[in-house]
């Protein structure tokens, strides 16, 4: 693609019937890697303790940018990248217990549903979280408004003809996988194209107040969350902030400087404009979208103790004294 800027390749997604969905700034940067192929034709807590909201908190984080050839997939540079970059944040600034990491020849299909199986211990009492980059690729079907979109493991296939067997489809992790994992709280990060196609029913569109009641009341309740990189017929953008994709680059700023704790909720709106102007600028029309399985709850990412401790020190605001001390407290459900 030559826009004046000189020749760029771009390596992610084929497209075989669309182009690329591109923003209205010609001046912009040039138009980085995307990641996908277009279609062919009850009881409130009693803990004052943020560290104890969760007795057990597992994160997998999956990261696939170097495919086989006989895959049809092009390679990506960032996807593996993400994942270390967000399973380090995790490891260094959050509460998370177990955190699996799987990266390119790892996160075959095979291995990714082993690791799903492995989530059966996990209680009601603890929570997941799963982050996913590499390519999301999509096929119509006879009914027009009707696609299916799959998340390719480093043994899966670009090619339409393997789809099905070869890829994970994504009506399989929000419908199948999503209900067998037992835990409270549930939140699904997936950085690949189309991935909006998750997205079922949209979740509270407003910004969630940062109150000891709120937060009381929604890890009182159950959810399953789902925060995609881009909307269901969009493709979305390597090579963003500090050399990671556009999505995951803001996702790990937010997490990354945080001094309090950071719901799903509140990551998504954090991140949604910020993904968005940055892909603009970029000629490319991305926006993350956000949708809830079920459940009226949110995900709580629990910042450690010397990680506050640490951000304190540095001369960052210290979190209000009411984020860590919870009291019970009846919210209606209108108060989402």
């Amino acid at each position: 693609m030559d826009n004046g800027l000189g020749s760029l390749k771009l390596f992610g997604c084929l497209t075989l019937m669309s182009a690329l969905l591109a923003g209205a700034n010609t001046e912009a940067f040039a138009q980085g890697a995307t990641r996908g192929l277009a279609p062919e034709t009850s009881t409130s807590i009693v803990s004052t303790d943020l560290g104890q909201l969760y007795k057990k908190t597992h994160a997998l984080i999956i990261g696939i940018d170097n495919y086989p050839e006989d895959s049809g997939c092009n390679p990506l540079e960032y996807a593996a990248r993400d994942a270390q970059g967000i399973a380090t944040t995790l490891q260094e600034r959050y509460d998370f217990d177990e955190v699996t990491t799987l990266l390119n020849e790892e996160a075959s299909l095979q291995g990714i549903l082993a690791a799903f199986d492995s989530l059966q211990s996990l209680g009601e009492d603890d929570a997941f979280f799963l982050f996913w980059a590499g390519h999301g690729v999509t096929e119509r079907t006879r009914f027009d408004d009707m696609e299916i979109g799959y998340l390719v493991p480093h043994s899966g296939s670009c090619s339409s003809e393997r789809f099905l067997q070869d890829n994970l489809s994504m009506e399989t992790l929000k419908n199948v996988i999503a209900r067998r994992i037992p835990a409270k709280h549930q939140l699904f990060i997936v950085d690949a194209c189309y991935g909006g196609l998750l997205t079922t029913r949209s979740g509270a569109e407003q910004k969630p107040r940062r109150s000891a009641s709120y937060l009381n009341y929604v890890t009182s309740q159950v959810a399953a969350q789902i925060i995609t990189a881009g909307t269901s017929d969009q493709t979305v953008l390597d090579g963003g902030p500090d050399n990671h994709s556009v999505f995951a680059g803001w996702i790990l700023r937010e997490l990354g400087t945080s001094n309090d704790y950071v719901t799903g909720l509140e990551l998504y709106h954090e991140v949604h404009d910020k993904v968005f102007n940055d892909a603009q600028t970029r000629n490319h029309l991305q926006t993350p979208q956000y949708g809830k399985y079920w459940g009226n709850g949110d995900f709580v990412f629990v910042l450690k103790e010397e990680a506050r401790t640490s951000q304190t020190n540095e001369g960052a605001a210290a979190p209000a004294p009411e984020a860590f001390g919870i009291k019970t407290v009846d919210i209606p459900p209108a108060f989402l």
